[in-house]
């Protein structure tokens, strides 16, 4: 597609999708900001000046790109002010807009949406109806491959200095001692998982269930072994989009794939030159990945400025990736900033 991306800070709208409703009482308040141009730990920050409260005490689910036009959930532990000064300081302290204010019994935590609700605008100086098609065809042939989910090159930084700074310090061995340095961190784990699918979808696996691989249930999130004897009848689940595979985010609690996928998972940690024990020393959990993100709600349509591409993806994947498999640019706009993300 013949367009550009993000031209504007409004070409990038993201809505945070909540995971549960918020009860109404309880000692902490959950307040939804719609902001621009500041990032998420920017905000929690200022929240944190505002009510006089530590870090402990502000939550939120996920980060968000700072060159967008964003809106997310924070939790503040304030069991003795009434929402209504909540607002006051918020309306007359903050350049933000406040969405929705409340109550909840706990604090809201990494990980606790179901995912984000993108709006993104290309734009097209020439022939948008011609670029509209382009664009509606290569989200049918996504929405029937599924998109591999990378993380986005913004995770990891300018030549991809996050991820080296994050290797170097498990090198070291040392614990990250920063919220800077557990991103550094996180960005090594999330170069190694790329390197996995990367390599996976190279040998012609993406497709196929592998005997060991880690699957997970599309509908309740239940993961479970694939067991060599049952290889046949998990490849016909994943066919039906019942069931998809998962890829390593490395660390000390990570389940472990077995058999074919096992052993190319340990070969590549092997490759990477971190011990296991690196992971334990840094605190540092791992989990699993899904490989590959069904689009099934994705659409394009016209828009005043171009194209306008909507989307739900769940927590942890990168819209800017579906704008890479449409535009295939060499776009700098793609490898800046923080996307919506997952805590890893």
């Amino acid at each position: 597609v013949n367009a550009t991306f993000k031209a504007e800070p409004d070409d990038f709208r993201v809505d945070e999708l909540p995971l549960y409703e918020a009860l109404g009482e309880g000692p902490h308040v959950y307040l939804t900001l719609e902001r621009r141009g500041q990032t998420t730990r920017e905000l929690a920050l200022e929240l944190q000046r505002l009510f006089g409260l530590g870090e402990v005490d502000v939550g939120y689910a996920g980060m968000k790109d700072k060159l967008a036009l964003a809106t997310q959930a924070f939790s503040l532990h304030l069991p003795n002010i009434a929402l209504d000064e909540v607002r006051r300081r918020v309306e007359s302290e903050m350049a933000v807009a406040l969405v929705a204010l409340t109550r909840h019994r706990n604090k809201l935590r990494r990980g606790h949406l179901a995912g984000n609700r993108f709006t993104i605008t290309l734009r097209c100086s020439a022939e948008p109806e011609r670029e509209l098609a382009t664009a509606a065809r290569l989200i049918e042939e996504l929405r029937a491959a599924e998109l591999p989910n990378f993380y986005g090159a913004q995770r990891f930084g300018v030549d991809q200095r996050n991820a080296m700074r994050g290797e170097s310090i498990l090198r070291r061995g040392h614990r990250p001692r920063s919220f800077k340095e557990r991103l550094f961190v996180n960005a090594f784990q999330s170069a190694l998982f790329n390197v996995w699918l990367a390599e996976r979808i190279a040998r012609g696996d993406y497709a196929r269930i592998l005997p060991g691989d880690v699957a997970q249930k599309r509908t309740s999130g239940g993961i479970f072994d694939v067991v060599p004897d049952e290889r046949d009848e998990a490849q016909a689940r994943f066919d039906s989009g019942e069931i998809g595979y998962t890829g390593p985010m490395y660390g000390a609690k990570m389940r472990e794939a077995t058999a074919d996928a096992g052993a190319r998972e340990r070969e590549l940690l092997a490759r990477s030159g971190i011990e296991e024990g690196a992971f334990r020393r840094a605190k540092l959990d791992g989990t699993r990945r899904i490989a590959r993100v069904a689009l099934d709600d994705a659409f394009v349509a016209t828009d005043e400025a171009g194209i306008r591409l909507v989307l739900t993806l769940p927590k942890g994947c990168y819209a800017t990736r579906v704008v890479h498999e449409l535009l295939k640019p060499n776009d700098p706009q793609l490898a800046t900033g923080l996307e919506a993300d997952e805590d890893s």
